[in-house]
């Protein structure tokens, strides 16, 4: 059994309560140049598709947000459209997101 855990401090951590392990995952980056130099915005959401095989959280950049495949937490794609910072996301269906 595994807990998804998102840190204030940006940080996405996967805890495996059986094995008693912790693994922290690397956020993409969907901006080319950060413009939030020094800010850490924490982690406000994280949602899992019906299907249960992406996750949406945010990234690297408080206004970002990206997709993980569930299965081994590797980035499958990074948006940069919002201006300003995310605190919510939420599946409509096995792909797409709000």
């Amino acid at each position: 059994k595994r807990v998804l855990v998102g840190t204030k401090c940006n940080h996405l951590l996967v805890l495996d309560v059986e094995n008693n392990t912790c693994q922290e995952v690397e956020l993409p980056c969907g901006r080319s140049v950060p413009d939030h130099a020094g800010i850490v915005a924490g982690i406000h959401s994280i949602d899992i598709n019906p299907s249960r095989t992406l996750l949406a959280t945010s990234a690297q950049h408080p206004a970002d947000c990206a997709v993980l495949r569930l299965e081994d937490m590797r980035p499958v794609q990074a948006y940069s459209v919002h201006q300003d910072w995310i605190f919510g996301v939420c599946w409509l269906a096995d792909d797409a997101f709000v």
